[in-house]
């Protein structure tokens, strides 16, 4: 009964924090479905998360096509190696190093992809190598 009442106070501020402000700040600790599901329900509301240096998000791997089909749900994680700021909005994806400045994906990262085959006492296995630096 507690964690209700107190995640309904957190929705609450959340949404004031919108209605003077004009979008959502959270803390990736306090982010969970249920504040999540509040937040996006109100139409035109951007989101902005703050991940610390040292944070462990949960990642879930998705890839689909008519050439290839992976989702990959197997605990896996990124660690952040410094503070990033992400907000989500109709304008989609923008990342900041302190929530003023705001850049799209390309303004601000750079970075590789890269695909191989290797063998193992298993047999064949790709592998998606990607390397992700701020500019």
């Amino acid at each position: 009964m507690g964690k209700k009442i107190y995640s309904s106070l957190m929705v609450l501020g959340l949404l004031w924090q919108s209605f003077c402000f004009g979008e959502e700040l959270i803390y990736f600790d306090e982010l969970g479905s249920e504040v999540l599901n509040e937040i996006m329900l109100e139409e035109g509301t951007s989101l902005a998360v703050f991940f610390p240096k040292g944070a462990k998000v949960p990642l879930s791997l998705f890839f689909q096509g008519n050439v290839v089909h992976l989702h990959s749900n197997d605990g896996g994680y990124l660690e952040l190696l410094q503070d990033l700021c992400v907000k989500i909005s109709n304008k989609g994806f923008e990342f900041s190093d302190d929530g003023d400045e705001w850049k799209n994906w390309s303004n601000y990262f750079t970075g590789t992809v890269q695909c191989s085959l290797g063998g193992s006492d298993n047999g064949a296995i790709v592998t998606f190598e990607s390397e992700v630096n701020k500019r």
